[in-house]
């Protein structure tokens, strides 16, 4: 390969990897910012960054971990001021994340598991619950 070509393939391979670490920094800045302001009490303000924080997360593989964290996270929020509904989808797509992207019998799915069981406890929905914890348990079991 002659020298434009390699100058070239580095200049691509640089400008696909550039807006990533962009993402990945403006990320981790949200994730501190919104951990700040609820650790101050600014509860909209640490919606309002987690919310910016999955935007940057989505840009991401669909498989990022980052993505469940964010996911968990920003649900973890609306569950603190008892907004279940918001929470829910949040807290499923997490769990649909981490059961296509690593071993079913991972502690992040387990985590995921005991997130949404909580949530489905909360609400009522005993049954889902009960079935989500058990699996859960089955998990952290085969794990220890």
């Amino acid at each position: 390969m002659n020298v434009r070509r390699k100058r070239l393939l580095a200049t691509i391979v640089i400008g696909l990897l550039l807006p990533t670490a962009a993402h990945a920094d403006r990320w981790e800045d949200l994730q501190r910012a919104a951990k700040s302001a609820y650790r101050q009490g600014d509860y909209n303000g640490a919606v309002i960054n987690m919310r910016a924080a999955l935007e940057e997360a989505e840009r991401f593989d669909p498989e990022d971990p980052r993505l469940t964290v964010t996911l968990n996270n920003l649900a973890g929020l609306y569950w603190d001021r008892g907004n279940y509904g918001a929470a829910e989808p949040l807290y499923e797509r997490s769990l649909a994340i981490r059961e296509k992207a690593l071993d079913p019998d991972h502690p992040d799915v387990a985590q995921s598991l005991e997130n949404y069981a909580a949530l489905m406890r909360k609400t009522g929905h005993d049954d889902e619950a009960v079935k989500l914890e058990r699996r859960a348990a089955t998990i952290r079991k085969k794990r220890h």
